[in-house]
């Protein structure tokens, strides 16, 4: 879905599952945390705002964020 093949989960919690993906267009690795949206809007859009705005050397690169059907997959790039 959106563009990336997911290549396996490296981490679930309560609050998503975090995957291994590859980006289809440029193959770049990313990682891809699906979250079930069932939870405040608000908060939500004031999550993907701070991490679209956020460009720091200490933190993941954001990637870009799909919302697909109850889910919102954050995309960040991997690390390695």
């Amino acid at each position: 879905g959106a563009g990336f093949s997911l290549l396996g989960a490296v981490m679930r919690s309560s609050f998503g599952t975090v995957f291994v993906a590859k980006d289809t267009i440029s193959n770049d690795l990313v990682a891809v945390k699906k979250v079930i949206l069932d939870g405040n809007p608000e908060l939500i859009n004031n999550e993907v705002m701070l991490l679209k705005e956020c460009r720091s050397r200490y933190t993941v690169n954001f990637y870009d964020i799909y919302k697909l059907h109850n889910e919102l997959w954050v995309i960040v790039r991997a690390l390695g």
